[in-house]
């Protein structure tokens, strides 16, 4: 086996190894990297759902019976997003 450039030297277990290595981390690279363009692809598709820029003002009650139950602000907002109606109330909630 001789060196690229035409002489007549024979590669060493060493060049071999560095070349090896070399190669390996560069096709590891090129895998990466096509899987970040992949995410970066998928994420600039995504479709956030219309609930999540809603602002809420979440009245003391409403957050005391949110750490009762153990729902995050996510699950409330997907709460919301699921209700077939919302109406308001005459009253006031407390604590």
């Amino acid at each position: 086996m001789t060196r690229s450039g035409g002489g007549s030297e024979a590669w060493s277990r060493q060049d071999l190894r560095r070349q090896t290595n070399a190669l390996s981390y560069a096709m590891l690279n090129m895998h990466v990297s096509a899987r970040i363009i992949r995410w970066r692809q998928i994420l600039k598709q995504r479709r956030w759902p219309e609930w999540w820029d809603w602002e809420l003002e979440l009245i003391p009650h409403l957050l005391k019976r949110r750490e009762d139950r153990r729902f995050s602000e996510v699950d409330l907002r997907s709460m919301l997003s699921r209700a077939s109606f919302i109406t308001a109330t005459s009253f006031r909630g407390g604590g």
